[in-house]
Order: C-alpha cells, then sequence, then structure tokens
C-alpha cells in the first residue's frame, strides 16, 4: 500500500495558527488567513467565542486536489468550537487559510442544506 504523502510545513501552519487561536493572539491567526477569508475568520475567532485558556485538537484531514481540509475542535471550559478549515499553499510556499466554517451548532456538516426535492420558497410559481 502507497504511504501517504506527509506536509510537514501544512501540519506546522496548522499547529501554529491553532496555538495562536488558544492563546487569544488574533492578529498572529489572522496572519494564516487570506485576504478572502479575513472577515470570516474575525468574525468565527473571536475572545467572545474562544475565551481564555482553551485547547485543540485536530479531528481529521482531508485532501482534496491541491488543498487540505482540517477538522478542528477549540474547547474553552465548556465553550467548544467545531471548525473545518480549507488550507492551500501560496504562491510563496506557505499554507494559507482558504476557507472556514463553522460547525459548531450543526448535528452535521450538512444540517444546513435542504433534502433534494424540498419545497423552495423561491420557486413558488414554478
Amino acid at each position: 500500500m502507497k504511504e501517504p504523502e506527509k506536509f510537514p510545513e501544512l501540519d506546522d501552519a496548522i499547529a501554529a495558527h491553532a496555538r495562536a487561536v488558544c492563546a487569544s493572539d488574533f492578529e498572529a491567526a489572522e496572519a494564516f488567513a487570506t485576504s478572502g477569508v479575513l472577515t470570516a475568520h474575525r468574525r468565527v475567532f473571536s475572545a467572545e467565542r474562544i475565551g481564555s485558556s482553551a485547547d485543540f485538537i485536530e479531528l481529521g484531514r482531508a485532501r482534496i486536489g491541491f488543498q487540505f481540509v482540517s477538522k478542528i475542535r477549540f474547547t474553552s471550559g465548556k465553550r467548544m468550537l467545531l471548525m473545518l478549515i480549507r488550507w492551500r499553499r501560496e504562491e510563496d510556499g506557505k499554507w494559507r487559510i482558504a476557507e472556514i466554517e463553522d460547525l459548531s451548532g450543526k448535528r452535521s456538516p450538512w444540517s444546513d442544506i435542504p433534502p433534494i426535492g424540498a419545497p423552495r420558497p423561491e420557486n413558488r410559481d414554478a
């Protein structure tokens, strides 16, 4: 069986970002975000949501083409955030966050996707 590819720079980026979030060093954490995801990053990772003395665990990772999705759980006291973070390697070789999805309030990542064939309010007259 083929050994999976290793990306130590990605491992380091994921851990460094998570440690910055846990330490409430949001400026350092934002350095990993691309400009297109910066607003979402600020909304999701804030002192009000994370709290102090947080911890993290990476629950899984998947490769999608040239990008990776990392599932991470952040905990602080009774607070818990569950995130899907999509990473991509930039032209300068550094790994950056391309997209963030907050799964904290969902039963599953697909909870907000309507079932196929479900009536859609915008199609009432069709």
